[in-house]
């Protein structure tokens, strides 16, 4: 079952947490960690493994030699 944003359950806006870059600096540091705002939100991801940054470099470095070749 596919849920979206419209299924979650409303809660009124006074009682929602609205996160600021002031609470993201109090946060301890964390590396590998990004942290972002979105409307209040906050939203935490992982740094990605080495092994996707060098297979994107690998990718990337194949479509500009093709845009070369043509």
């Amino acid at each position: 079952m596919n849920h979206t944003a419209s299924d979650a359950p409303k809660e009124p806006l006074r009682d929602r947490v609205r996160w600021t870059t002031t609470d993201i600096n109090l946060l301890p540091e964390n590396e590998g960690t990004h942290y972002e705002i979105i409307d209040g939100e906050l939203f935490t991801t992982r740094a990605p493994h080495w092994k996707h940054q060098f297979n994107s470099y690998r990718v990337v470095g194949w479509v500009e030699q093709r845009e070369t070749q043509h």
